[in-house]
């Protein structure tokens, strides 16, 4: 065997080994990405449905104040 085909030889396996290590870290990359972005949706939609139902605590409490007073008038 010449050292040239042992030398290229070599150099093609490592060559396709860190080629399967690029690909696998690539490809971890974006299933992160996409993990991220579902998270921030689901980060938005949590903080909208929160607005929602402070806005309709906040009517139920003006509506119990509203009923108390009536109460304390009427006594």
């Amino acid at each position: 065997m010449d050292i040239n085909f042992i030398f290229q030889l070599i150099s093609g396996l490592l060559i396709a080994m860190g080629g399967f290590i690029l690909k696998g870290a690539f490809n971890s990359l974006t299933q992160h990405d996409k993990r991220i972005n579902k998270l921030e949706v689901d980060m938005a939609r949590n903080t909208a449905e929160n607005e929602s139902l402070f806005k309709r605590l906040d009517n139920i409490e003006s509506k119990l104040d509203r009923l108390l007073e009536g109460r304390h008038g009427k006594v």
